[in-house]
């Protein structure tokens, strides 16, 4: 499953990347360093989510096949290595991530709203959450690089900061949907039966507003939480997931809309 999720997401980047070159070379002076800095973006999640998955990768080769009898099985035998550099290395990579892809989803809500009066009042929430989870995020990476400790240790930093992740990304996703909706149902009656719709379903999609507000990430990350409150084993496997999850459900707006959008 991880291996289809990282073809998918290896799929995705290539076609984002053709778009935002193919955009670059046509951009003017004005939207030039808006591409260039979508085009660092891209690069930046994609390369720290397959940083995760090649960590991961090695941890479960390097577990299964030379700790087969370690107490605990190879599972065991990653959880009581967690400091090791390259586990380390692939949690700094998945937080990475996650930043990344928080943080562009807030862009994403500012965007969607910068025309708006209430503009401060909507970002309040969101940007709280998105420090906290810098916050929590460091103080976990701290704590799960000491010997003897991991992400799935009794008391740690991790219900916490994927508490306040899956709030932040549920939060960000019903503004961004609830506002497109909006937009969809107000065009709708502004227009009626006009024609001129079918060229706006591009903007007004439900298929368009699920992958503007990142829902099938929200969904994964809801998914996750569940077993791993419950400290259910379900969530070791789930847990490498959602670093391709994040870079499959960014790409498409940068590359997928990019020829038609400036933002």
């Amino acid at each position: 499953m991880l291996t289809v999720l990282q073809g998918i997401s290896l799929s995705i980047f290539f076609q984002c990347i053709k778009s935002l070159v193919k955009a670059l070379k046509h951009s003017d002076s004005s939207s030039h360093r808006t591409r260039v800095i979508q085009l660092a973006y891209a690069c930046s999640i994609f390369t720290a989510g397959t940083l995760f998955i090649a960590a991961d990768t090695w941890s479960n080769i390097i577990s299964t096949l030379e700790y087969p009898l370690y107490p605990g099985g190879p599972v065991g035998w990653i959880l009581e290595h967690y400091n090791h550099p390259v586990v380390v290395l692939g949690n700094v990579s998945f937080l990475l991530t996650t930043w990344l892809s928080d943080g562009f989803m807030m862009y994403r809500c500012y965007v969607i709203y910068t025309r708006t009066t209430q503009l401060r009042y909507v970002l309040i929430l969101p940007l709280l959450l998105y420090l906290a989870s810098w916050a929590t995020g460091i103080l976990l990476l701290v704590q799960v690089s000491a010997p003897h400790s991991s992400l799935f240790s009794q008391i740690n930093f991790g219900l916490a900061n994927l508490s306040i992740i899956t709030s932040l990304h549920v939060t960000l996703t019903a503004l961004i949907s609830g506002k497109l909706l909006l937009h969809r149902i107000h065009i709708q009656k502004l227009l009626g039966s006009d024609t001129r719709l079918d060229s706006l379903k591009t903007y007004t999609s439900i298929s368009t507003i699920l992958i503007e507000s990142s829902a099938l990430y929200s969904g994964f990350v809801l998914l996750f939480m569940v077993p791993f409150a419950l400290d259910h084993p379900a969530a070791k496997f789930i847990l490498p997931l959602l670093a391709q999850i994040q870079v499959s459900s960014d790409c498409p707006l940068r590359g997928g809309f990019v020829a038609n959008r400036s933002i």
